[in-house]
């Protein structure tokens, strides 16, 4: 909080919006009557420690009215000051029981408000347009400013590697396109082959990575990913960038499809366990990788260039056990289709027990980590484990999920899955602003329901994902 600011706040929404909101404001006394002053038949006490400020727990109701909550649960432990700005520390329950205006915090996406008024004083019971909390003009004289950030505040307890700088056994590696033309088009995946250099002749593992985003394609930059060409060694591919799936790609590229690291729109830097890593290189392994980018460029600007790729952190001290790559859910296809104008639309992908029989070994596999995947109208994401029938429990819930905090996050315990073991995802959709349907595939106003899965040891099963018949659609559908 900045000197000049009447009050701030934050809080915590569904989605970001302020109708709804859970919201916590910080205002100075403007009335000290022997350390306590009384808002709406509510007593508050100031302290030392909190340098003639208050913290009142609030919402804005769906009415849009600000509102003073009856049980207060924020306790505001101490104001610090630096300079012209204020920091407060204020503690509150995960879960307080206040269901009808609280938010409960949780281990998926959380939307964190922040919100700043400068000109005029908080004003309880009144329409937040009273408290210009969305001004009806822009006025110069509006004081108020507001945004959101997604965050996972709660974080997992798995224990991962220490990563700090470049050491003896431990190098970065960056590996990037260099100027590549987005084309202006709406959507482009566009890939470039890239051979490694010598050194990866020796087996590595990744024990962390992050993206190198350019600065000028920051809004066109959907996702990237990092593939190996499953070649033999001795075969040198004929070099190519541009358009995947188009006459110009060498047929040898269908073979560079084994994923090596990936990323989407919002994911931060990833660690793995202390006790695994991503396998790159070998004295078998061919050197050639191919880096893809899936280009969002819904106005089809023309002449931008783009330098993205990946920040690897690598080591030659080998770490326990080799980690692995599984994606599952809904086989990404005209098949998988969301009707237009519902708030609630569900959707399964399975990872049947077939599958798992035939791909995971005895002793099971060891997942740490997952990451969920749609496009512009999920909402929603849970991964569930179905056992001999009986579903054992969550791999993992985004409850407020959103296509633009695609982070890899560490499960909120470790778990072993089984042969036989099936996985189910399900995505909620909100298409009520939709007036077609929407179909699955590869743009990014199609629509995606998937997690990708990070265990350990590493297997030879990538993908698990279900689809539905073309006969049981013509049913549904009543076709003829």
């Amino acid at each position: 909080m900045t000197a000049s600011a009447s009050w701030v706040a934050f809080g915590f929404s569904d989605y970001g919006n302020l109708i709804g909101s859970d919201l916590c404001i910080f205002t100075p006394f403007n009335q000290i009557e022997d350390g306590r002053m009384k808002i709406n038949n509510q007593i508050y006490r100031t302290t030392e420690d909190q340098k003639g400020f208050i913290a009142i727990d609030s919402h804005v109701d769906s009415n849009g009215y600000l509102k003073e909550d009856f049980h207060q649960n924020y306790i505001l432990e101490r104001v610090l000051s630096q300079g012209n700005d204020r920091y407060f520390i204020v503690s509150r329950k995960f879960n307080t029981c206040d269901k009808n205006y609280d938010y409960t915090l949780d281990r998926g996406t959380t939307h964190v408000l922040y919100i700043s008024e400068s000109i005029h004083p908080i004003l309880f019971d009144a329409s937040i347009h009273s408290n210009n909390l969305f001004p009806m003009a822009k006025e110069s004289k509006s004081g108020f400013q507001w945004g959101f950030n997604r965050a996972q505040l709660l974080k997992s307890q798995i224990v991962t590697g220490k990563v700090t700088s470049e050491t003896n056994d431990t190098h970065i590696f960056h590996i990037t396109f260099d100027k590549a033309p987005v084309p202006a088009n709406s959507t482009t995946y566009w890939k470039k082959l890239i051979k490694l250099p010598e050194y990866f002749s020796k087996k590595h593992h990744i024990i962390k990575y992050q993206s190198k985003i350019s600065k000028e394609t920051e809004n066109v930059v959907h996702h990237l990913m990092l593939f190996h060409c499953q070649i033999p060694k001795f075969i040198i591919p004929d070099f190519y960038e541009g358009p995947s799936d188009t006459p110009n790609e060498p047929k040898l590229y269908k073979k560079c499809k084994k994923v090596i690291v990936a990323w989407a729109m919002g994911a931060q830097p990833f660690i793995f366990p202390q006790e695994a890593g991503l396998t790159l290189g070998g004295s078998d392994q061919s050197l050639y990788v191919v880096l893809e980018a899936h280009f969002n460029n819904p106005n089809n600007y023309d002449g931008i260039l783009d330098s993205s790729g990946f920040s690897i952190y690598l080591t030659s001290k080998l770490r326990k056990y080799d980690t692995g790559f599984l994606e599952i859910g809904y086989e990404y296809s005209p098949k998988l289709m969301i009707p237009p104008g519902q708030e609630k639309f569900l959707v399964h992908g399975y990872c049947v027990p077939e599958c798992t029989n035939g791909g995971i070994p005895t002793s099971g596999i060891t997942v740490f980590a997952n990451q969920f995947h749609t496009h512009l109208l999920g909402k929603k994401i849970i991964a569930r484990i179905i056992r001999n029938g009986v579903e054992i429990g969550e791999l993992n819930r985004d409850n407020h999920y959103s296509p633009h905090a695609q982070e890899i996050r560490l499960l909120p315990k470790i778990v072993t899955l089984y042969p036989g073991d099936q996985l189910i995802v399900t995505c909620f959709y909100d298409s009520s602003m939709k007036k077609i349907i929407t179909n699955g595939g590869l743009a990014t106003t199609d629509e995606m329901c998937i997690t990708y899965l990070f265990y350990y040891p590493r297997v030879n099963l990538e993908r698990c994902r279900s689809s539905i018949s073309i006969e049981t659609l013509n049913k549904f559908f009543a076709y003829k």
